[in-house]
C-alpha cells in the first residue's frame, strides 16, 4: 500500500499451506513452498489473462531468513468483482508463459531433500480464487508430476561413491513445451521440442554429487524430477556414479 506503482491492484492470497512451488521431500511425499520471483496468472472480468505485478514473497523470506515460504500474497492488475464463482488462476513456473509450460530436459538439484529447482523445470498448477473480504483466496492444484528417487547400492565397492546424475527415458515425451490451460497441462497434444528423456544433474553441498549409501537414505540422496503426468509403457533409469577411491565414473541402468 506504500508503493505507488502497486496502487489499485487486487490481492490474491494463499488459502492454506498446500499451495507452494519449491519441493521438500519428506520421505513419502513432496511439501511445496513459494520461492522468490514466483508469479501467477489470473483471468480478470474482461477475460484477459493478467500476470501478477507484485507479491510479498521476498518480504517473507527476509523476515524468516530462508529461501522458501509456505504462504504468499500476489497483487494483480485488471478488473475483479463481477465473477461470484471466482477467478481462474494459473501457475506456469518461472520459465512458462500464460498458456505454455516448459518441462526441462536437463534439470539440476543442488541438495538432497530440497528440490528447489522444480519452479525452473516445469512445475505448474491451477486454482479458482474466491472472494474473502478485501482479497481473493486460492489453493493451487499442481498439474505436473514429480518423481523422487533415493538410490542405494548393496555393492560395497560403490558405497560412498558420488551419484552425479540420473537419466530417465520413456516411450513418450518427458520434456518439451506443453500447452497449458485452465484445466492444466495438455498431454494429449505433442509438445514443442519434445524429448523422451530427462537428465537430472546432482551437485551436493561440495559440487561433486550425492553420496551413494548402502540403504535408502533420503537425507543423503533423494533426487526429484519434474515430468508430465502420464502412463508410460517403458521407463528406463540410468545412474552415473563415481567410484569412491578411483573417482572413475560408471553407469548402471535399471
Amino acid at each position: 500500500t506504500t508503493d505507488p506503482d502497486l496502487k489499485g491492484l487486487t490481492a490474491f492470497a494463499i488459502a492454506d499451506n498446500a499451495t507452494r512451488t519449491a519441493g521438500a521431500y519428506t520421505g513419502t511425499r513432496l511439501d511445496f513452498y513459494w520461492t522468490a520471483e514466483d508469479k501467477i496468472w489470473v483471468t480478470d472480468d474482461d477475460g484477459q489473462l493478467k500476470q501478477s505485478q507484485g507479491d510479498d514473497i521476498q518480504q517473507r523470506l527476509d523476515e524468516t531468513h530462508t529461501t522458501i515460504t509456505p504462504k504468499a500474497k500476489f497483487l494483480m492488475p485488471g478488473k475483479y468483482g463481477a465473477a461470484p464463482a471466482g477467478y481462474k488462476v494459473r501457475y506456469t513456473g518461472k520459465n512458462g508463459t500464460k498458456d505454455k509450460v516448459t518441462i526441462a530436459s536437463v534439470q539440476t538439484q543442488k541438495w538432497p531433500l530440497r528440490a528447489m529447482q522444480i519452479g525452473e523445470c516445469g512445475d505448474c498448477g491451477i486454482a479458482t480464487a474466491t472472494k474473502n473480504g478485501d482479497h481473493y483466496d486460492f489453493t493451487l492444484r499442481h498439474k505436473a508430476a514429480y518423481f523422487t528417487l533415493t538410490p542405494f547400492s548393496s555393492d560395497s565397492k560403490l558405497v560412498g561413491g558420488k551419484l552425479t546424475k540420473i537419466k530417465i527415458t520413456a516411450d513418450k515425451p518427458l520434456a518439451g513445451t506443453f500447452n497449458f490451460g485452465d484445466a492444466g497441462l495438455d498431454i494429449a497434444t505433442a509438445p514443442a521440442g519434445p524429448s523422451q528423456s530427462i537428465t537430472l544433474n546432482l551437485q551436493g553441498t561440495d559440487g561433486t554429487g550425492f553420496t551413494l549409501p548402502a540403504t535408502a537414505t533420503p537425507a543423503d540422496n533423494s533426487a526429484t524430477f519434474v515430468l508430465p503426468p502420464n502412463t508410460y509403457n517403458t521407463f528406463d533409469i540410468e545412474y552415473t556414479v563415481t567410484h569412491p577411491i578411483s573417482h572413475v565414473p560408471g553407469t548402471v541402468t535399471a
